[in-house]
């Protein structure tokens, strides 16, 4: 990072103060890049890749003012860090659940900066995350807007502690001041973009303190939380979603969002947490892979599922009480769109549900000017999509595990 980029960074976080290296400085920074960067994980829910690099991490969070998840956030803060002239290199923490037990396999990024003393800071927490770095030689309780944290170490390992409003003491993480370089944290950083499991691919999250509280965007519900009360409601299509992005977040995206299309009684979306996970992939496994793939293990992590332009979907009634079915929209180009892994869920066959679900697909590729739609398909559904307008029809480049019939048909260009 060099003057200039260190300038626009400056601004991207609304810092202006001074830029010398002490603790009022590091306090001060701290604070602004929390109250400023969004934590946020879009770009894993529209199969944007995640870089840990330097310039992909400038360009998203200060030229294209998107926020991040950990890794992203507190990656540009350190690179903020050593232009300035501190003393600090990355940490590895582990993660502690309700119980207040190490989750193994989890792995955290945090901050260790030496000054007269060493302070911790993490700038990519999200939810009740510290504004301030907390000293790590401290070890009376420090106190920062409606919460207060506590350090304390046994030999080298060293741990965090907040407490919650009954006045109990929860573990965040432990960590080790081991110096640890980027390359520590990339395959952690890959498994959060390829599987289901990970926590950041349950639902889309974007969460910013705020002078008494904090707002956060989990799925379609908007919180605004203060000391005192909760404000909730509920977004219904992706513009809504856009414009709470922008007003209460000051997030500019530039990215195509989770697919959410709405028709009459019906949404084509992509899933929203762990449980629709599940049914979307025993969906497909009972009533594709078993009939047509069976000889071969079913993987439901595959990362053919989240490579970029790939859209997993489920295809649900309004009210969102039930799972009719399943398919996924890739994007082959600008122009052509491929349509894989369609399926009705047993309990809802032979009610018209398959073309209904089609017909949002087609419309929802036709408002993206998609001109052409290509399906693979069994020999036991031609019938079934040439009822639709679907036609055999060459495809240079068929996926080797799709079924032996390509099928396409000309979509109408939208005026």
């Amino acid at each position: 990072m060099d003057v200039a980029a260190l300038q626009a960074f400056l601004k991207r976080v609304n810092y202006k103060g001074r830029t010398n290296v002490s603790h009022e400085t590091l306090k001060e920074l701290h604070k602004s890049y929390v109250f400023s960067v969004p934590f946020e994980n879009l770009d894993i829910h529209c199969n944007v890749p995640l870089s840990l690099h330097y310039q992909d991490l400038f360009n998203k969070i200060v030229l294209r003012e998107r926020g991040g998840y950990c890794y992203e956030l507190n990656s540009l803060f350190y690179y903020a860090l050593k232009t300035m002239g501190f003393s600090a290199h990355l940490c590895l923490s582990r993660l502690a659940n309700d119980k207040g037990n190490l989750l193994p396999d989890s792995v955290h990024m945090v901050i260790l900066i030496e000054l007269e003393q060493r302070y911790l800071a993490d700038v990519g927490w999200g939810e009740g995350g510290f504004i301030y770095p907390l000293c790590l030689d401290e070890k009376k309780e420090q106190y920062q807007k409606d919460h207060a944290y506590l350090c304390s170490n046994e030999g080298d390992v060293f741990s965090i502690w907040r407490k919650d409003k009954k006045d109990r003491w929860a573990k965040l993480y432990d960590l080790t001041l081991d110096k640890r370089d980027l390359e520590d944290f990339q395959e952690r950083n890959h498994y959060h973009q390829v599987t289901i499991h990970s926590p950041f691919s349950k639902e889309r999250i974007c969460i910013k303190p705020t002078k008494d509280g904090y707002i956060s965007l989990r799925g379609d519900q908007l919180k605004y939380a203060t000391q005192n009360a909760k404000e909730t409601a509920k977004i219904t299509n992706n513009e809504g979603y856009r414009r709470i992005l922008k007003r209460d977040f000051n997030l500019h995206l530039d990215i195509n969002l989770p697919i959410l299309f709405t028709e009459e009684k019906y949404n084509l979306r992509s899933p929203r947490n762990r449980t629709e996970w599940r049914t979307y992939h025993r969906i497909r496994k009972e009533q594709i892979h078993d009939r047509y793939n069976s000889l071969k293990p079913y993987v439901s992590h595959d990362v053919e599922e989240w490579e970029v332009n790939h859209f997993p979907l489920v295809f649900t009634p309004k009210s969102d009480e039930d799972i009719f079915g399943t398919l996924r929209i890739d994007l082959l180009n600008d122009l052509e769109a491929s349509l894989r892994w369609i399926a009705i869920d047993a309990p809802f066959t032979g009610q018209g549900l398959g073309k209904k679900m089609l017909s949002l697909a087609e419309n929802f590729l036709q408002q993206r000017n998609i001109t052409l739609v290509r399906i693979p398909v069994e020999p036991d559904s031609k019938d079934f999509y040439a009822h639709l307008g679907y036609t055999e029809m060459f495809w240079p480049n068929m996926p080797h595990n799709a079924g032996p019939i390509s099928m396409g048909k000309r979509i109408p260009v939208l005026a």
